[in-house]
């Protein structure tokens, strides 16, 4: 079980793992499809596990520190099948998507799909060179979005075909004069989000129909890409 610890483990077994009470209290409201739970005898959710059917196995400290990668783990763990979309997919016709392009930090990736979570966006998709969306570091940061927003890998140029075949706009991220605020966003397009330090790539910035950026008052030269997401969501949503 620990082997999906590692990223070419858990991409040939389609499995990860779910570590602390609170997520996997979360895996099940969410109907994730869990295939065990290994738990404490003390586990609140033992219980519910049991009248949902899912595979239940009672350890000890020891050994669920043995299983679990997070330091000090709290009392469950859960083993959960990826959705089967999880490595190719397609953009959505009629709503927005967005496209991360070369992330590396899970913390922001994890940022990122609890963002999305709270506005309702179906899938975020992700370049395969972006971190693996069920690194533990992103699980731990969507806070259970992982389990309700899909994650979808896509190249540059299969993102780009089929938004110039579907007639769908692109929206990068950018330094540009076209501040949101002039800025309608429509019923659907997608939002192309780049690199933490060096942005989008030329490929992405060369095929966008907008250029567009968030404009600010103070010094700071730039914004965390995952509060930049978070703002052009409401900026999506609200205009």
């Amino acid at each position: 079980m620990t082997s999906v610890h590692q990223k070419k483990y858990r991409s040939a077994r389609n499995k990860f793992l779910a570590e602390g009470d609170k997520l996997v209290l979360e895996a099940m409201r969410s109907k994730a499809d869990i295939r065990e739970i290994f738990a404490l005898e003390s586990w609140k959710g033992c219980q519910e596990a049991e009248r949902l059917g899912i595979p239940l196995t009672l350890i000890n400290e020891k050994e669920l520190d043995q299983i679990c990668e997070l330091k000090n783990p709290k009392e469950a763990v859960a083993e959960i099948a990826m959705p089967k979309n999880v490595n190719s997919g397609r953009i959505l016709k009629g709503k927005w998507n967005i496209y991360m392009d070369r992330l590396r930090d899970p913390g922001n990736l994890g940022t990122v799909l609890r963002i999305a979570d709270w506005f309702g966006m179906d899938q975020v998709i992700c370049s395969p060179d972006s971190v693996e969306g069920y690194n533990q570091k992103v699980i731990q940061a969507s806070m259970g979005a992982i389990f309700r927003v899909p994650i979808i890998s896509m190249e540059a140029e299969e993102l780009i075909a089929q938004c110039k075949a579907n007639e769908i706009p692109m929206f990068a991220t950018a330094m540009s004069d076209k501040d949101i605020s002039g800025v309608k966003a429509g019923n659907e397009g997608l939002l192309l989000m780049g690199n933490e330090a060096q942005g989008l790539s030329e490929i992405l910035l060369r095929a966008a129909d907008e250029r567009i950026s968030i404009k600010g008052k103070g010094s700071a030269e730039s914004l965390n890409v995952a509060v930049a997401a978070g703002i052009l969501m409401h900026w999506i949503y609200s205009s």
